[in-house]
């Protein structure tokens, strides 16, 4: 798919009919800049989040987290919208929260149609209206087709490490890195279960790429349920390298971290058609352990605004699915 030469912010993402039917997106809301300070100056800052809808749609909905006290949040947090339909409007509402009785306040919006960003997809820093202050919200959006992705449920219990697995991705971006030999890899460490009392976290690398392959999640250490949902982008992978996942327990110095358990994947198992499962954890202190991962592989095109090279990432709460949507994602750290 070529890239419009006429239309900055947009890029490819897989290749789909132009002609629309019921489209699925995944969207990420990104972050703001120069959000309008509502609550004035003595009262602190904007206290903002966003509203995804398509209007009139009640089902086609979901909202980020409310970040306290910024006028630049970065939310990183990503929503699906299934059945969008052409002539259907998507909009981002942004808010600023208050505290009853008072009303949450409009700080600025912006509308898009399907022809801004069908069929292949977008990136971009759209300017707010309604806005006191030249607002402007960064959002990606990709289609992910106009028809459900079925998942094939398969146990893979000759692989080492393998538990329950699925099949997870789309077929259409599978195919393209089939051909190519490689791809993006889109890994969520879900959740962790067995590692007892610890403060873990989770260190994902390429085999042999660890200098410039790898990312790793945030400790984990107020839960006594072990789940990040932290998503992070891997790029330039190639069939038959191995995907290494370990996770340590995080001490203070002088003490050193140490390995709870790890598994390594083989491309085989999960290239290019993804999966989604839970993984038996080996070589480590916790006994019986499983990691929970996703993975998602991509035709390895270049995002705008990226640089090469670059792993990026984001953390999010536990999915929840509602109907017309799932939504997966979650603030990240913010500093104004």
């Amino acid at each position: 798919v070529g890239l419009p030469e006429n239309i900055p912010g947009l890029f490819p993402l897989c290749q789909h009919s132009s002609t629309m039917a019921s489209a699925h997106l995944q969207i990420t809301v990104q972050n703001a800049r120069n959000l309008y300070n509502v609550d004035g100056f003595l009262a602190g800052k904007s206290d903002p989040y966003v509203i995804v809808e398509v209007p009139g749609q009640k089902d086609l909905k979901f909202q980020t987290p409310v970040l306290s006290n910024t006028l630049n949040p970065v939310w990183n947090f990503t929503g699906e919208i299934k059945g969008f339909m052409d002539g259907d409007n998507l909009q981002f509402t942004v808010m600023d929260s208050d505290t009853f009785p008072k009303p949450d306040q409009l700080l600025g919006k912006v509308s898009l149609t399907a022809q801004d960003f069908y069929p292949e997809g977008m990136c971009a820093e759209l300017p707010l209206v309604d806005s006191k202050s030249e607002a402007t919200l960064s959002v990606t959006i990709h289609v992910l087709g106009n028809i459900p992705v079925p998942e094939a449920a398969v146990t893979v219990p000759e692989r080492p490490g393998a538990g329950r697995v699925s099949i997870y991705g789309s077929a259409c971006r599978a195919n393209a890195a089939a051909a190519a030999g490689g791809g993006r890899l889109k890994v969520q460490v879900m959740r962790a279960a067995g590692l007892g009392e610890s403060d873990p976290y989770v260190v994902c690398l390429v085999q042999g790429k660890e200098n410039n392959s790898k990312f790793q999640t945030p400790v984990n250490s107020n839960s006594l349920d072990k789940v990040w949902n932290h998503v992070g982008m891997l790029k330039g992978f190639k069939e038959g390298e191995m995907l290494e996942f370990q996770v340590w327990d995080k001490h203070g110095f002088p003490k050193n971290d140490d390995l709870l358990g790890k598994v390594v994947l083989p491309s085989t198992l999960f290239f290019p058609s993804g999966l989604e499962g839970d993984m038996h954890l080996s070589d480590g202190k916790a006994n019986d352990a499983t990691l929970s991962l996703r993975i998602e592989v991509l035709p390895d095109t270049q995002a705008a605004g990226s640089p090469d090279g670059a792993q990026m990432t984001y953390e999010a709460p536990s999915p929840t699915t509602d109907g017309a949507h799932m939504t997966y994602g979650a603030p990240s750290p913010t500093t104004d």
